[in-house]
């Protein structure tokens, strides 16, 4: 399965405007990249995202319950 589409788990939050990292599994392989929020809003570590898409090893992720951070 390639990235986009894949669930993920955000590792480093999410600022609004800026980078943070997400893994997700591939086989046995823990895959690490950098993401950024599709909506533009932060996103919390430990939050489960969707990949939208992957370019130059940057995903664009999309929260899977439709919110952001907790706060």
């Amino acid at each position: 399965i390639p990235p986009a589409a894949r669930g993920a788990r955000v590792d480093i939050p999410i600022p609004a405007s800026g980078l943070g990292e997400v893994a997700y599994q591939d086989g046995a392989e823990t895959v690490h990249l950098g993401a950024r929020s599709a909506t533009g809003q932060p996103i919390d570590a430990g939050r489960r995202v969707r990949i939208e898409r992957v370019t130059h090893r940057v995903a664009i992720v999309r929260p899977l319950d439709g919110k952001g951070s907790a706060g």
